[in-house]
């Protein structure tokens, strides 16, 4: 099908199912929101340098759409675009992009290669959940910020780079990302949210930058391969199952800032027999220890209070 001197707006063509290729015409210079939202035979389709913008959901469920060129051209790029483009392999994200936007290749699952250039100085939330395929990537020094479960469930992603400008690992950010085997957090960060890196169960090892003053709650929950982790003297909260489930977790230092072991913190580290309690805690709550193979604990003057199931076993 080949279009002349059309504006594509929102939802021209959605859910035209039947539809199996298209041509954009070079007089476009936008395609709207939801424009082929739902065209689930579209196998091919091609845009011209003439488009600048493509809009929200733009070609979401187009699930036979197995590659696509986006023009050097666009400047923009909206909320879930791609969403649900499962047989896309690769994508190349234009030079004149500065955010991927919220859930733009959410649940492309096939997935495997994405090119992020210098311009981007933001990933929003879910930009990458569920691309079940990536198994690694590169981002820029450019970007500042990544929003909350931006790459979570991408069980096959083993490495990430360069993460050197962000300040904050938000939310579930690697939830779930069950092949990744380390990542380097860089000295720009002073917080890691909750559940950042829950449930990455090949995770070995981890360095913990100088300056990072929160550890959010089940941040680092279930990494059953965790054996060793570096915390800074910078900490001063290490908050509720924050390593709950760190079943290969030998040994702890808990820095000399930290005043209370939150709940179930070290709760399930079955391998844990070795920890010191810095002078500057004064409470322990419930469940700390919990399942823990501690074979001896030293418990300093400073602490004032003790939840009663400090140790469930």
């Amino acid at each position: 099908m080949n279009y002349k001197r059309i504006e594509f707006g929102d939802s021209v063509l959605r859910g035209c199912t039947n539809l199996r290729e298209i041509i954009i015409p070079s007089t476009v210079t936008a395609i709207g929101n939801n424009a082929f939202c739902g065209c689930t035979s579209l196998k091919r389709i091609t845009i011209p340098n003439s488009v600048i913008s493509l809009g929200n959901w733009v070609f979401k469920g187009c699930s036979s759409l197995e590659s696509i060129e986006i023009p050097t051209t666009i400047k923009s790029i909206g909320s879930g675009a791609f969403f649900g483009c499962s047989l896309i392999g690769e994508i190349t994200i234009p030079p004149l992009i500065t955010v991927i936007n919220e859930r733009t290749f959410c649940e492309c699952l096939l997935l495997k290669k994405v090119f992020i250039p210098s311009s981007v100085t933001k990933i929003c939330y879910y930009a990458f959940n569920r691309c079940e395929s990536l198994r690694n990537i590169t981002i820029p020094s450019s970007v500042t910020e990544i929003g909350y479960s931006a790459f979570s469930d991408c069980f096959l992603l083993n490495e990430v780079k360069n993460l050197s400008s962000i300040s904050v690992i938000q939310n579930h950010l690697f939830f779930r990302c069950s092949s990744l085997l380390s990542t380097i957090i860089p000295s720009s960060v002073t917080m890691i949210n909750d559940s950042a890196f829950q449930m990455c169960v090949s995770l070995k090892s981890i360095s913990i930058p100088f300056g990072v003053k929160i550890i959010g709650k089940s941040a680092f929950c279930e990494c059953k391969s965790l054996e060793e982790i570096t915390i800074p003297s910078t900490l001063i909260e290490i908050r509720d199952f924050a390593f709950y489930g760190c079943m290969s977790l030998i040994k702890i230092e808990i820095p000399p800032e930290i005043t209370v072991i939150n709940r179930f913190v070290f709760g399930n580290c079955s391998s844990l027999t070795q920890i010191e309690i810095p002078p500057s805690v004064t409470s322990i709550e419930e469940g700390a220890f919990d399942f823990c193979s501690l074979h001896e604990i030293i418990i300093p003057s400073s602490v004032k209070y003790i939840h009663p199931n400090l140790f469930i076993k």
